[in-house]
């Protein structure tokens, strides 16, 4: 997943304007390192062009480079764009680059960033989704930037971004400020509006204003639990945090539901994009006595660079050194498929929930959350209520980390190939949902209890 902020120590830090003279990078280094990004992935990758064919992606390549000036040095700002953009080009949504390089820090403190966000909704129009101008308010169809048309803008910040198309405009909705940047678009800011209005945005935010502006759609709390009405709990499960704690959490709601003789619960994973699925089992057996699985196989793509981290202890405690020992010794470049053949019997709990399951879901369920949405719908966990996920059921996992020497970048490449939890290698969708909702899920979920 891209981060939208540069770790906040800066900020207190960094406050203060370094200058704007934009950080270049020579042509040769750029392309040096884009060759390195593209062997590393034909390396890592289970298949590395499983979107697009190498002929295919050359000519992309070429054709994006061919748009750099000629001279012999680029912004570096514009090397980024490029990459992200190629990386997009071969990723789920996992393989990607951290465009957070730190030799940006001094333009990135100086910048004024546009103040608002927008996203596509239903009627493919770009409608303002938060704003911090007053001149610009929510639900505003913008038609234009500094003269610039928004979908083109929106349509070019979405190929920076792999993944589904849903998954695509909600990563869009909020890069957008962080893409004018990359791109060389600055304020003063020219607004055109559906109805003929004009907004002027002389400044920009600065970057502690814009921090409340990228962040304004995280949710505050990896998890919590809510009292909606008499008989409706809610439970908001967005990221994993610690699964001693969380096991804590899962106890207290569960005996506060059974005590309070609730009647319906709704698990909200519509931001959860976590990385870890053990966080899934640990829920489970407080709604379901099913057996399940979430995954049915995994394919390992043998390789150096995983090789040199594999004995990372971290790998050892949760695959095993026996798994480990074994990935060692395999030839590079071959596959390891690991089956998951038996189902997990959940264990039985005491404060065990009875009542009806709704899980939200949407285009931000993804990773660990996407696993989860895919073992409720596969065994019939719950309902699922919302929009189809922002992952595909057989998806692409195990991130590693990687660094272009030259321009001193991170990008992140998978390592795996996961069937999901039917065990259908040929599927190629996420998950929907049992019951379409278009607007707020949660609200929809509300009425369709008190309606059943």
């Amino acid at each position: 997943m891209v981060k939208y902020l540069f770790t906040l120590y800066f900020v207190g830090s960094c406050f203060y304007i370094f200058g704007q003279n934009p950080v270049m990078i020579s042509r040769t280094d750029a392309i040096s390192d884009i060759e390195f990004m593209i062997n590393s992935i034909e390396n890592v990758h289970y298949d590395s062009y499983f979107k697009v064919s190498k002929e295919k992606f050359e000519i992309k390549k070429d054709s994006i480079i061919e748009t750099w000036p000629k001279n012999e040095e680029i912004p570096l700002k514009q090397f980024l764009l490029t990459t992200l953009k190629l990386s997009a080009y071969l990723s789920s949504g996992h393989t990607s680059v951290d465009w957070q390089n730190q030799k940006l820090f001094p333009e990135f403190t100086a910048y004024g960033f546009l103040p608002f966000k927008m996203k596509l909704d239903i009627d493919n129009k770009l409608k303002v989704s938060f704003s911090m101008d007053d001149e610009v308010v929510v639900g505003s169809e913008i038609k234009t930037i500094n003269g610039k048309k928004a979908t083109d803008i929106f349509k070019d910040i979405m190929e920076c971004s792999g993944g589904n198309p849903n998954f695509k405009n909600e990563f869009a909705e909020g890069f957008l400020p962080l893409y004018l940047f990359l791109n060389g678009i600055n304020a003063p800011y020219l607004i055109e509006i559906n109805n003929g209005d004009i907004a002027y945005i002389p400044n920009g935010l600065n970057i502690i204003d814009a921090s409340i502006l990228l962040t304004s759609n995280l949710p505050e709390k990896s998890y919590s639990f809510d009292i909606l009405n008499a008989n409706l709990g809610y439970i908001a499960f967005n990221s994993n945090v610690y699964l001693d704690s969380f096991q804590m959490f899962l106890d207290q709601t569960f005996d506060s539901l059974n005590a309070l003789n609730i009647l319906d619960l709704i698990i909200d994973i519509r931001n959860n994009n976590g990385a870890n699925p053990e966080f899934n089992d640990l829920l489970i057996p407080y709604i379901s006595r099913t057996k399940y699985k979430q995954s049915s196989a995994r394919y390992w793509k043998v390789s150096d660079p995983l090789k040199d981290r594999i004995i990372d202890s971290a790998y050892v405690d949760v695959f095993g050194q026996k798994f480990v020992n074994k990935y060692l010794n395999a030839k590079d470049q071959s596959i390891i498929k690991v089956n998951n053949k038996k189902k997990i019997k959940p264990i039985k709990r005491d404060n065990y929930f009875d009542g009806r399951i709704i899980f939200l879901i949407g285009p931000n369920t993804y990773a660990s959350g996407n696993a989860l949405a895919d073992a409720v719908k596969t065994y019939n966990l719950g309902t699922l209520i919302g929009q189809p996920t922002g992952e595909n059921s057989n998806s692409y996992g195990e991130l590693i980390q990687m660094e272009m020497p030259k321009s001193e970048t991170y990008f992140f490449i998978t390592t795996t190939f996961d069937i999901g939890a039917d065990g259908n290698i040929n599927r190629n969708s996420p998950i929907s949902p049992d019951i379409v909702s278009e607007g707020d899920a949660l609200i929809f979920a509300q009425k369709w209890l008190t309606k059943n």
